[in-house]
């Protein structure tokens, strides 16, 4: 049985309604309890009757991440040790660009997040981009990582399978210099 409804139901023994004069009758008790019997009881079914929480199928990594036109269909991620005991992450993604248009610039970021969508680490998109309208392209880039800030260090104890990555695109210039705002 829930503990939290062993608890009420004790409180509710210890500190019956109306008990402040008198103490109720022996026949009074027996149907007050009985009465919060059939309470808990009616409690414990309607908690058996809630489905298990499942997981939401659009925040897998395996599938792609999509902002307007734009969606990142790729993505991995290595901690690294560079010189002097600096440490970095290079991260690769892939975006595609699903619109009609060439796109130069790009003003938005990636956020990498644990399976209860807090956020773990954060990169900025490359801005000076060129991708063919229908065409995927490659990124590729090193990020730097205090490994002293848990937050910045959390990523590279994670494993891929439980990191969600959400793409932002605040702003996205086209090749004839259209601009296009998302926020």
């Amino acid at each position: 049985m829930n503990r939290h409804l062993l608890v009420a139901l004790a409180l509710l023994l210890a500190h019956p309604a109306g008990a402040a004069d008198l103490p109720p009758s022996q026949a009074a008790l027996e149907q007050r309890v009985k009465a919060l019997e059939e309470q808990v009881a009616a409690l414990v079914k309607s908690q058996a009757a809630v489905p298990a929480p499942v997981a939401n199928p659009t925040t897998t990594k395996a599938q792609a991440v999509e902002v307007g036109n734009i969606k990142v269909t790729k993505w991995d991620y290595a901690p690294r040790d560079g010189e002097y005991g600096q440490s970095y992450y290079r991260i690769t993604y892939t975006l595609a660009n699903g619109y009609d248009k060439p796109i130069k610039l790009l003003k938005g970021s990636i956020r990498f997040e644990d399976l209860l969508g807090e956020r773990v680490y954060t990169i900025a998109l490359d801005q000076d981009v060129k991708m063919a309208p229908g065409k995927e392209t490659n990124f590729r880039g090193d990020y730097r990582r205090n490994q002293f800030i848990s937050e910045d260090a959390r990523l590279a104890a994670m494993s891929k399978s439980d990191v969600v990555v959400k793409l932002n695109v605040d702003t996205v210039v086209f090749g004839d210099n259209t601009v296009l705002n998302l926020k």
